[in-house]
């Protein structure tokens, strides 16, 4: 099946309400990739003839219809994407359906900072992205696709807010936290700066966690595990600064790839390095590797850049 038929094919089902978020996170990244390429996507005759059907049966049924797509440089130009809404933030872009809206950070531009319905504030990390509900006042319920957030939650505790990771959900009625997911093993780490959260999969509550409490969770043992880990760990990165504290291999493999948007290959064997990092704002891709390595030394193991992917041996 062609590439631009598996698209409409999105483009119907997102216009439909029936895109999972998985599926709409492919939808997204491909116009993602549009924009770094600055191309256009061409629909067939069939398909604009097609798309105006459905539009007028929009129109017909008093629903909105008709949207043109303009960002950077590129556009998309269909009826197919009738019930979608795209709108720039700083730093990525969402869009809309009837049931849910889903925020992306880009992965060529810094920290995406925004303002949920009920005034809690969310930060997203470089190649992140989340989705929830358009009812959010009643039904504070955030899916952490990819990457890493830091939240700000509103107090409500009528309306406990829930951010779920895979299998991994985190509740809260008002606090400060972040949550990343590990982009090669979908491992989950929920790092406490100011209030309670607790963590739960299923009926089973992982832990509840205080100030200064993380939680790890690798999904390959389903094992769950609480230490201690500084503030900076959870925020630092919110203004361009990086903490890994007690990070083995793939955690180290999964923020290079965050940072950089680099592939990583991991030829060592073994995960049970522990790597204690801090990086600055702005610090290149080459000279972070230099860190790594020296910190890596000692457990022989060593991080290089090879046909444009980063290589761990």
């Amino acid at each position: 099946m062609s590439i631009q038929k598996d698209i409409q094919q999105l483009l119907q089902k997102y216009e439909e309400g029936t895109c999972t978020p998985e599926e709409s996170l492919q939808l997204q990244q491909w116009l993602d990739g549009l924009a770094t390429r600055g191309k256009e996507y061409v629909f067939t005759a069939d398909e604009r003839r097609s798309s105006r059907r459905r539009m007028l049966k929009n129109v017909q049924a008093g629903k909105r219809a008709g949207v043109i797509i303009n960002i950077r440089q590129w556009a998309i130009k269909t009826a197919a994407a009738a019930a979608v809404v795209v709108m720039l933030t700083a730093g990525g872009w969402w869009y809309q359906r009837a049931q849910f809206i889903t925020i992306s950070s880009n992965a060529a531009l810094a920290v995406t900072r925004v303002v949920l319905p009920d005034s809690s504030v969310v930060w997203l990390n470089r190649n992140t992205a989340i989705t929830y509900h358009k009812g959010f006042a009643l039904n504070r319920r955030v899916q952490l696709l990819q990457g890493e957030v830091f939240f700000d939650v509103k107090k409500d505790a009528q309306h406990p807010f829930v951010i779920q990771s895979g299998d991994i959900y985190t509740t809260v009625k008002g606090t400060s936290f972040s949550v990343a997911k590990n982009h090669y093993t979908n491992d989950v780490k929920v790092t406490v700066v100011t209030g309670r959260v607790a963590i739960s999969k299923g009926s089973d509550t992982l832990a509840v966690l205080t100030p200064g409490k993380r939680l790890r969770y690798v999904e390959e043992k389903e094992k769950a595990g609480v230490d201690e880990a500084s503030p900076a760990e959870a925020n630092a990165w919110v203004k361009g600064d990086a903490l890994l504290q007690h990070a083995g291999i793939m955690e180290v493999a999964s923020w290079l790839h965050q940072q950089y948007n680099i592939p990583v290959e991991n030829l060592h064997r073994g995960n049970d390095i522990d790597f204690y990092l801090s990086f600055s704002k702005g610090i290149t891709l080459q000279d972070a590797i230099k860190i790594i390595n020296l910190v890596g030394a000692k457990h022989q193991v060593t991080f290089f850049v090879e046909q444009n992917k980063v290589v761990i041996k």
